[in-house]
C-alpha cells in the first residue's frame, strides 16, 4: 500500500484492523499534497465506507499527489456478508495527469474567446450567475469597456484590421486589469 499510486489491494472489512486501517491511511496521506490531505483522509476512512457506499458500485475521489501528479482513489464493492453488509471493497489508485490535463483544456477552450484569449461570453454569464448566489466583496468592482467605431474598421480596412484591434484591446485590458480579476469579451 506504500507504493502508491499502483495500488489494486482487495479488503476483507471483518479482518481489516485499526492499525492496518491505519497504515493504509498513513500511505496515501505521506503521498498527498498538504491541500487534499484533509479530504483524502475522509474518503479513505474505513469506519464509514458502507454508509458512503450505500447502493453504489463504486465511489472515487481525484486529488494531487506529491510526486505523481494527479491520482484518482477509488473504492469498489465486491463482496456482501449473509446480512447484507459490506464485506470485501477493492481499492485502486491510479495516475490520472494526462485526463486531468484533457479536462482543463477543455474547460479552458470552453470558457476562452478564440481570437482575444480573454474568458468569453459564456463564461461571464455564469460567473454572473455565481456571484448573484452569493453577497460581493465590498471591494468588488465591474468594468465594462465598448470599442467604438469597429465596424468602421471593419468595413474600411477589412475584418483581420478588426480582428487586430480586439486584440490589441483586449491585450492592453488584460495587462492592467488582469491581475485584479477576470477579463471577458461579451460582444459577438
Amino acid at each position: 500500500v506504500g507504493m502508491l499510486p499502483s495500488v489494486n489491494d482487495l479488503f476483507d472489512l471483518s479482518k481489516l484492523s485499526d492499525k492496518a486501517s491505519e497504515q493504509i491511511k498513513l500511505a496515501v496521506l505521506n503521498n498527498t499534497l498538504d491541500e487534499y490531505k484533509e479530504r483524502i483522509g475522509k474518503f479513505i476512512d474505513f469506519s464509514t465506507l458502507e454508509k458512503r457506499l450505500g447502493n453504489k458500485k463504486s465511489i472515487y475521489m481525484d486529488f494531487c499527489g506529491t510526486h505523481l501528479g494527479w491520482i484518482r482513489a477509488q473504492f469498489i464493492t465486491t463482496e456482501f456478508d449473509e446480512k447484507k453488509h459490506l464485506s470485501k471493497v477493492l481499492f485502486t489508485t491510479q495516475v490520472i495527469n494526462e485526463e486531468k490535463i484533457r479536462e482543463q483544456n477543455l474547460v479552458r477552450i470552453s470558457d476562452t474567446d478564440e481570437l482575444t484569449q480573454v474568458k468569453n461570453r459564456r463564461c461571464y454569464e455564469f460567473d454572473i450567475k455565481e456571484f448573484s448566489k452569493k453577497s460581493l466583496d465590498k471591494n468588488f468592482t465591474l468594468v465594462s469597456f465598448d470599442l467604438n467605431s469597429l465596424k468602421i474598421t471593419n468595413d474600411e480596412k477589412g475584418h483581420a484590421a478588426g480582428d487586430e484591434l480586439l486584440q490589441g484591446v483586449a491585450w492592453c485590458i488584460s495587462e492592467i486589469f488582469g491581475k485584479e480579476g477576470k477579463i471577458y469579451r461579451t460582444g459577438r
